[in-house]
């Protein structure tokens, strides 16, 4: 995942190196920043990247690429954004959303040394995510949107053998210990904790591997 987290990463700085956008965000010009980011964005969904938003520096979205008829509503309660707003620096994040969990940059944008908005690039880890990795995966959701702890964790994406295959008490350690791991009859089970900004484990990714 630290790979995926790098390549959002420099694709979204690389985006914001181009001074149309920040002149578009500067003036408030959402329908022209819409128009010229349309084949940037279009790129960037061939390649599995579905989250493209600006939002402004009082935390109201600005644009969403992947939802642009939706904008001027509030995301104060996103603390990946508050972090940024405080810190004025990048974060790269796993988030819990309406369409479940997602891997986030998140960045300030800045224009001439004035703070102008806040730039974001993600992905979904769902099912079309999973199927690009060749091991058996389950994806298991710890939080809801709100930032609750789920009092039962949910597997949002589903491989029923591996399911079968993880004992209760597996799968409590897989939660309370990133490394943690078993073999069984040739494979490797492990595990990934998906943090938020806040260094909570808001999400797994338990893996299967032939050994």
């Amino acid at each position: 995942m630290d790979g995926i987290a790098g390549v959002l990463k420099t694709v979204l700085t690389d985006s914001l190196n181009d001074p149309t956008i920040l002149e578009y965000l500067a003036n408030g010009d959402r329908d022209s920043l819409r128009d010229y980011l349309i084949p940037s964005y279009e790129d960037f969904k061939r390649n599995g990247i579905e989250i493209f938003q600006f939002i402004t520096p009082d935390l109201k979205s600005f644009l969403r690429m992947h939802k642009p008829e939706k904008y001027g509503d509030d995301l104060s309660f996103r603390k990946a954004l508050l972090n940024v707003t405080s810190n004025k620096s990048d974060v790269v994040t796993y988030e819990i959303g309406a369409s479940g969990i997602g891997l986030r940059s998140i960045k300030p944008v800045f224009k001439d040394g004035q703070f102008i908005a806040i730039a974001e690039l993600g992905l979904y880890l769902n099912k079309s995510f999973l199927e690009d990795i060749p091991n058996e995966q389950n994806f298991v959701q710890l939080y809801d949107e709100d930032g609750k702890k789920l009092e039962k964790p949910i597997v949002v994406t589903e491989n029923e053998d591996l399911t079968k295959e993880i004992s209760s008490e597996d799968l409590r350690k897989f939660i309370e210990n990133e490394d943690y791991y078993f073999l069984n009859n040739g494979f490797l089970y492990n595990v990934i904790h998906m943090k938020d900004v806040e260094g909570n484990v808001v999400g797994l990714l338990i893996s299967k591997t032939s050994l």
